[in-house]
């Protein structure tokens, strides 16, 4: 309540603002309307838009203008036109609830044609969330295996050598594929960052919808999962010793030793990211702090 009302203020500080700025203070006056008629304070903007919140704070007080990208986030979040943001400073702010669009509706053969009327923003809005946790739970899945795959791949590589040394395979031959394997992993680590970049960029906040039942359902699966990986290290432990005593298969129980490990690396890992993927609120940490870089990395 207090960031709502420090910032309703600043209408009334900015009101000679847009009569002397031009469109640059025509825009910011506009913005500061649009927001706290909508009930947001410039952090939940900013949070909303992926930026910072002295962004925000810059274009309501005419230092700056918003980027096309980010002034055609700002209408779809407002509800608004193009026009209506540019020169809303003289026309009438609409509630959120009053503008009306038409929804889609599947017909025969599939397509989607527009029929009826729905609330804008209302329903713009729980679309746009219903994408998110969409999204969300796809980026999930898929980041849990890439990372698991990309740590335990290597020590997977290492493993898979050592078997072919044992096997005859010449030592140059065991090199070659162990840096396959570790140049794999690094590939998948590179491609489970670029998403969550991507994720990030399409949804700079995503709403927590998990219930306290999948919460309780996903950390007993994290204990299980915890559990078995211990098991696997204790298993490639014990091949490690026994690899010392027995001469003549020192290379296959070393090599056995590495999968074994491998394995305990895979399910650690899986089990780690999708522990704390039950919470939404690791990701949005992580999305705030990599608006922030960005905005001062511009601002330089």
């Amino acid at each position: 309540m207090q960031a709502l009302s420090d910032d309703s203020m600043g209408i009334r500080n900015n009101k000679g603002a847009a009569g002397q700025g031009g469109c640059v203070d025509s825009v910011g006056d506009s913005i500061q309307r649009q927001r706290v008629a909508h009930g947001m304070s410039q952090a939940a903007l900013a949070q909303s838009l992926g930026i910072s919140r002295q962004s925000v704070a810059k274009w309501e007080a005419g230092k700056s203008r918003p980027e096309l990208e980010k002034m055609i986030r700002l209408c779809s979040l407002f509800g608004c036109t193009m026009d209506e943001l540019v020169y809303g400073a003289n026309r009438h702010v609409e509630a959120p609830a009053e503008r009306e669009v038409p929804v889609p509706v599947t017909v025969a053969g599939g397509r989607e044609t527009p029929d009826m009327p729905a609330k804008d923003a209302a329903g713009s809005e729980a679309s746009t969330r219903a994408d998110a946790m969409r999204d969300y739970d796809r980026y999930v899945s898929r980041r849990c295996v890439l990372m698991a795959l990309g740590w335990a791949v290597p020590v997977m590589g290492m493993g898979v050598s050592s078997l072919c040394v044992g096997l005859g395979a010449s030592s140059s031959f065991a090199v070659t594929l162990w840096m396959g394997s570790a140049i794999a992993g690094g590939m998948l680590l590179r491609t489970a960052r670029l998403e969550r970049l991507e994720m990030m960029g399409a949804h700079p906040r995503v709403d927590d919808f998990h219930t306290p039942e999948q919460r309780r359902v996903t950390r007993r699966l994290q204990t299980g999962v915890y559990a078995a990986a211990l098991a696997m290290l204790c298993s490639a432990l014990v091949l490690s010793y026994a690899s010392e005593w027995v001469s003549g298969y020192w290379w296959h129980l070393a090599g056995l030793s590495w999968l074994l490990l491998s394995l305990a690396v895979f399910l650690g890992v899986r089990g780690y990211q999708r522990g704390g993927a039950c919470s939404t609120e690791r990701y949005n940490r992580g999305s705030e702090s990599r608006a922030s870089r960005r905005s001062d990395k511009k601002e330089r």
